[in-house]
């Protein structure tokens, strides 16, 4: 190890040491005494997100390709924080914590590029979909049931999940949808509490990456235990900065979600055509330019959730996505088209059918190939 090296590694280590003796002198990252959160309100705050949000985000998922991820969170700590307030009682900040865990977990987004919501069951939606759509209408008699129920299936015809069909397969019996549900969520938590912890501690401890989008989630599960936590004094009047902030954000989001999902919800019901102030998902100009941009993938999202998604990331990372946007979706589809990547793509389809096709044609190889590189890189790291 030459100079050079030794100043970087002590300046890193003084760096490590700052960071370490700032979060010692924060108040509020002081370590308590260990006490257990999983408890009978616990419980009662899964079957409640298990019972009522999770079919909420479903169907926000299926009409407006939304979660109702965050949504789930927030609400079921709000309400059961002021039950127990009522009830003469508080929630533990580490009670807090695990329903903060477990709406997380159930109501979020588990297909993303299907923009399926319903955690575990998530699946099953898209293989009931994909069991009578149309275009699989050659290969849906191939679909093994413990797959998913018959198309006859009174489990599908009326849409129940509770039918046996979905419990016990008529050919493999106990290999049934929900056995496969049940161990694929089993394996993938084993997997999260595993690997995924692995991976956290290199990111966060050895790797030390900022995570920017982790203070937001933490300052609002914060804010909502001191205003659970009598000792902190929240039960008699004392409000910290944070619950002003979360209070504020939270009357912001109910009115932009007035807006853009509630209208055209309601409306939807007694209208032929629901009304949309704000478009959903978006505006396609897809068709509007392939006159002279063919393939070219253009459109604006009005989802706030992106737009302070893009407010709190560094922008060095929001200045590569919109470069790397311009450069393949905008830009470089038009060239790839006229050099023949893109055989199968046909004039006046819309933003989603066109992101297949070429996905298929072209973007599917080159995301493959660059999920390799990556890995072949994270290994020479490791081993280097």
């Amino acid at each position: 190890m030459n100079d050079s090296d030794t100043e970087r590694t002590h300046d890193e280590h003084e760096q490590v040491m700052k960071e370490y003796a700032v979060a010692a002198a924060d108040k509020t990252l002081e370590k308590g005494p260990y006490v257990d959160g999983f408890s009978g309100r616990t419980v009662i705050g899964a079957l409640f997100v298990a019972v009522v949000m999770m079919p909420g985000s479903v169907y926000l998922g299926l009409v407006a390709g939304q979660s109702l991820g965050p949504a789930a969170e927030w609400v079921t700590i709000i309400l059961f924080a002021e039950v127990a307030r009522r009830s003469f009682t508080h929630l533990k900040r580490q009670e807090v914590f695990v329903l903060f865990y477990v709406a997380s977990s159930v109501a979020a987004v588990t297909l993303i590029h299907l923009a399926l919501s319903g955690g575990p069951i998530a699946l099953s939606i898209w293989n009931q979909y994909l069991l009578q759509s149309p275009q699989t209408s050659g290969i849906a008699e191939q679909i093994p049931d413990w797959i998913v129920p018959p198309a006859d299936s009174p489990g599908i015809l009326e849409r129940n999940l509770a039918h046996i069909d979905w419990w016990w397969s008529r050919s493999r019996h106990f290999l049934s949808p929900i056995m496969l549900i049940s161990i694929g969520y089993l394996l993938g938590r084993m997997g999260w509490f595993g690997l995924g912890y692995l991976v956290f501690r290199i990111t966060s401890d050895n790797e030390r990456l900022p995570f920017p989008l982790a203070p937001v989630a933490a300052q609002g599960a914060t804010a909502l235990a001191e205003a659970t936590d009598r000792e902190e004094g929240a039960a008699f009047g004392k409000r910290s900065w944070r619950w002003t902030v979360f209070s504020i954000g939270a009357t912001l989001g109910i009115a932009f979600g007035a807006i853009y999902v509630l209208v055209p919800v309601t409306t939807g019901l007694f209208m032929s055509k629901p009304i949309m102030i704000l478009p959903i998902p978006f505006v396609d100009f897809t068709r509007n330019i392939e006159g002279f941009m063919p393939a070219s993938l253009v459109s604006i999202s009005f989802d706030a959730v992106i737009f302070l998604t893009g407010m709190i990331l560094p922008f060095k990372v929001v200045l590569g996505f919109f470069t790397a946007v311009m450069l393949t979706s905008v830009l470089g589809n038009p060239i790839l088209q006229r050099l023949g990547f893109f055989p199968h793509w046909t004039p006046g389809n819309g933003l989603l059918v066109n992101q297949m096709i070429l996905s298929f044609d072209f973007w599917m190889s080159v995301a493959v190939g660059m999920a390799i590189a990556v890995a072949l890189v994270g290994l020479r790291y490791v081993y280097k």
